[in-house]
């Protein structure tokens, strides 16, 4: 694990510096899109499928809200990719 971690401080470094300021505002709008789909649409569309599913409310809320943190990491190796 310390290894591991130590080696992902690199990882966002370089990333960091590898980053371009000059087409920031240009995706402001895209970026804030996405995040209100993945913040409020994604665990909205998971609380449809279980409570179709025959799962009670309170089940189908809290998968919801499991689901609507992603991880950054994914999001930047497909941005890579």
């Amino acid at each position: 694990m310390p290894l591991r971690d130590f080696l992902l401080l690199f990882f966002f470094l370089d990333l960091g510096a590898r980053l371009d300021l000059s087409s920031l505002g240009a995706q402001a709008l895209p970026a804030a899109l996405f995040s209100v789909f993945v913040l409020v649409g994604n665990p909205l569309i998971v609380m449809a499928i279980m409570g179709a599913m025959g799962y009670r409310k309170r089940t189908g809320f809290l998968a919801g809200l499991a689901v609507a943190q992603i991880s950054e990491f994914s999001l930047i190796l497909g941005a890579m990719g």
